[in-house]
């Protein structure tokens, strides 16, 4: 399994503000909070906690969904906090001392490692489910209409700029989420690391296609595949562990800017 290897390197220190007058640079927080306070993003703390709720005690697969809406509204809130910190710095506000510019400049240039380790993350996650999905379809009934039109849905929500289908405006939370991260403001090594996870996510699905009707092994084993067998030919994508981990160091790197509007 490929390991990622972007780390973040901004390290602030916790008494950055000590003898400092930063009420200049508490505008920033206080624009960017307001988007707080609007009914499309819950708070950074309730966020971070309901995120950490799905990777602990054991991962929760079946909520990647949700795990994708809760990381789009944590990037939201760090996009409001650098837009506003780049207002601060334009706006006339020149009597920021040193170490105030230095963070209002940290938080909105933030270090790109971060962004990194989101894309891998998200690009991972919708791979991630799309094998989830397979693997249910085994474990219940391939026949389930309700289940492949929701593999289709979400085909077409991680991966339109690859198969190049016609976009809809957003209908709900999760349809937003997904365009904000797999269809918006994306950098073109991004659009190629996305259309290279949805070619090996479309390899998956051809093989496992082929391998749901192949002949029995034996004239005995007339069922249908098990899912043992599936998770014998087709292993976890990402190992969950692995997963959080990245997960775990992304929100850590986002926590260290976002104090420094406490």
């Amino acid at each position: 399994m490929e390991k990622v290897q972007t780390r973040s390197t901004v390290v602030i220190p916790p008494d950055v503000f000590v003898g400092t007058s930063y009420e200049k640079l508490r505008k920033a927080n206080d624009v960017a909070r307001s988007f707080e306070k609007s009914e499309e993003c819950p708070s950074f703390e309730i966020l971070v906690y309901t995120i950490r709720n799905i990777l602990r005690p054991t991962f929760i697969v079946s909520s990647i969904p949700d795990l994708l809406m809760l990381l789009a509204n944590t990037e939201m809130l760090c996009g409001a906090l650098g837009d506003a910190a780049d207002k601060l710095l334009h706006e006339g506000y020149n009597n920021l001392n040193a170490t105030e510019t230095e963070i209002a400049e940290l938080l909105r240039s933030r270090d790109p490692n971060i962004r990194a380790d989101l894309r891998w993350v998200v690009h991972n996650l919708a791979a991630m489910d799309i094998h989830t999905m397979l693997r249910r379809s085994v474990v219940e009934d391939d026949s389930d209409d309700a289940l492949k039109a929701d593999l289709e849905q979400h085909l077409h929500l991680y991966f339109s700029e690859y198969l190049e289908v016609e976009k809809t405006p957003p209908q709900d939370a999760f349809e937003w989420a997904c365009y904000y991260h797999f269809v918006s403001n994306l950098a073109e090594d991004e659009k190629t690391d996305l259309s290279e996870t949805a070619q090996k996510t479309f390899d998956l699905i051809v093989a496992f296609t082929e391998f749901l009707h192949e002949p029995p092994s034996s004239s005995v084993d007339l069922d249908a595949p098990t899912p043992a067998e599936f998770d014998i030919r087709f292993p976890v994508v990402v190992e969950l562990s692995h997963m959080t981990d990245v997960i775990e160091r992304y929100l850590a790197a986002v926590e260290n800017l976002v104090m420094l509007q406490m």
